[in-house]
């Protein structure tokens, strides 16, 4: 997995920590949504409301990372902005 996006690039840990998240937020947008056809655009607002809402890692996180980690979770849900 590749992260970075504003000038923000990871460095391993983070990198591994951030698979994490990613990792947890495919499980909790599987449990709660059809997800038959895949993960897009319309699956991003429940992520982000996971992420704020019940995500003690993403809460931990400074700013510019959530920043970028946000960018790369529209990239893979198909956002552009």
């Amino acid at each position: 997995m590749r992260f970075g996006h504003e000038g923000h690039r990871f460095d391993s840990a983070e990198r591994a920590h951030l698979a994490g998240i990613v990792t947890d937020v495919v499980g909790h947008i599987e449990k709660k949504m059809d997800t038959k056809h895949g993960m897009g655009a319309e699956h991003f607002d429940e992520a982000m409301k996971f992420l704020n809402k019940d995500h003690e890692g993403w809460k931990k996180l400074p700013d510019p990372q959530k920043r970028a980690f946000e960018a790369h979770l529209k990239e893979r849900f198909g956002i552009e902005n």
